[in-house]
């Protein structure tokens, strides 16, 4: 009986499917520009990302974290009752949407009620829905109970690192 072997990528080939930092840094721009609405540039690269990981691939590295700091925090929190507030939106089938009815709601800071903190969607049932509907077939699409574990648990600390990182 024979024992699988695994092999390394070729040569030349990084075995970490690490981004490409300039397009990534170029996609991430041009969402900002664009009010951070339609497709996401994170979730437009999973495909690659998932065919391009190995037993080899190693988890975020300090770059990719950095060049994610502007999809993650593209502005500061508030601080003053001054400062503008951060815009959230909803994310369903891999794009950022406003609301249905096209309504903002202020959420103000909890420990300055004169801070508003974010304008988050006023989403009503159909957006709830849209988002339900969706999420349900991405989940039974990735099959991620067929994943291996070590997949899996190559996911979880790569989220663990971005945490911790920005901790």
């Amino acid at each position: 009986m024979s024992t699988p072997t695994l092999s390394r990528p070729a040569s030349g080939r990084s075995p970490s499917a690490s981004f490409d930092l300039p397009s990534l840094a170029e996609a991430i721009r041009a969402f900002n520009l664009g009010s951070q609405l339609g497709v996401d540039p994170l979730a437009r690269l999973y495909p690659d990302r998932r065919a391009a990981w190995s037993l080899f691939s190693v988890g975020l590295r300090d770059a990719e974290l950095e060049a994610l700091r502007l999809y993650l925090f593209p502005t500061p929190l508030p601080s003053t009752p001054d400062d503008p507030a951060v815009v959230t939106r909803n994310f369903i089938a891999g794009e950022w949407r406003i609301p249905a009815n096209g309504r903002m709601v202020a959420m103000p800071c909890l420990w300055d009620k004169r801070i508003t903190l974010a304008q988050v969607p006023d989403s009503q049932q159909a957006d709830v829905e849209l988002a339900v509907g969706y999420a349900h077939d991405f989940w039974k699409s990735m099959e991620w109970a067929a994943e291996t574990v070590q997949y899996r648990k190559f996911v979880v600390n790569n989220f663990a690192r971005l945490l911790e990182y920005y901790a």
